[in-house]
């Protein structure tokens, strides 16, 4: 009777719970879906076994999971339009830093992208030092940089332009990108602490190529010779 009574209450305050088997098993394997991470995350939280974990509606709950889904990020159509976007995006950004500067200092950085590209991932292949698991270190200098670009920004516009601090920025910038791409390509060849899937290579690929184009950037703002 005490147990029926436990079921009752529990049924009256988690309305939304699997109640039957086959609603935990689905529950479950919805759960056995998530990303590692940040799909970790929820799976510790138990994200499947109701709403009041969370506090959020039951459609709220159910979008996270498919916005975190491995199946609704390897979608072919997702993939392709993102993958346009990003190389268009960063091609026409390419271009137009490309039309300020003379063609040999355009070609030179390239040379020097494709070197520091070249070492980077030997390096980061043959390293015996686990880069991904340095996420938060990434994620810390990531702001830092970032709060760095609003002040060269205030600094442009307010005092005007300074190549010394634009080279610095591209200086700080390269480095920065470097470091991406040697965990974008410990992520992708696998073997470390935290690894892409063998279905996520397209995703891995695009971060490479981010990087790249990333480094690229940093080394014509570090050399800074415009027209």
């Amino acid at each position: 009777m005490r147990q029926s009574a436990l079921a009752a209450q529990s049924l009256q305050e988690y309305p939304n719970h699997p109640r039957t088997t086959t609603e935990v098993v689905r529950a479950r394997r919805r759960v056995s879906q998530l990303k590692t991470w940040p799909g970790t995350v929820l799976q510790e939280m138990e994200v499947d076994l109701g709403p009041s974990v969370f506090g959020v509606r039951r459609w709220w709950r159910e979008w996270i999971e498919l916005s975190m889904s491995a199946a609704a990020d390897r979608h072919a159509w997702r993939i392709t339009i993102r993958n346009m976007i990003e190389t268009l995006a960063l091609s026409y950004m390419a271009g137009v830093v490309s039309c300020f500067h003379r063609v040999n200092y355009i070609l030179f950085c390239l040379i020097m992208t494709a070197g520091v590209t070249l070492c980077v991932s030997l390096a980061a292949i043959a390293c015996p030092i686990d880069i991904t698991k340095c996420q938060f270190l990434l994620a810390v200098l990531s702001i830092i940089f970032l709060i760095f670009s609003l002040v060269c920004i205030i600094v442009f516009v307010c005092g005007g332009y300074t190549r010394v601090l634009h080279a610095v920025y591209g200086g700080v910038g390269a480095v920065l990108f470097s470091i991406y791409l040697a965990y974008d390509t410990q992520m992708l060849i696998g073997g470390h602490r935290y690894e892409l899937s063998p279905e996520d290579y397209i995703v891995g690929a695009m971060d490479l190529f981010v990087d790249v184009m990333e480094i690229f950037f940093s080394l014509v703002a570090l050399f800074n010779e415009s027209e």
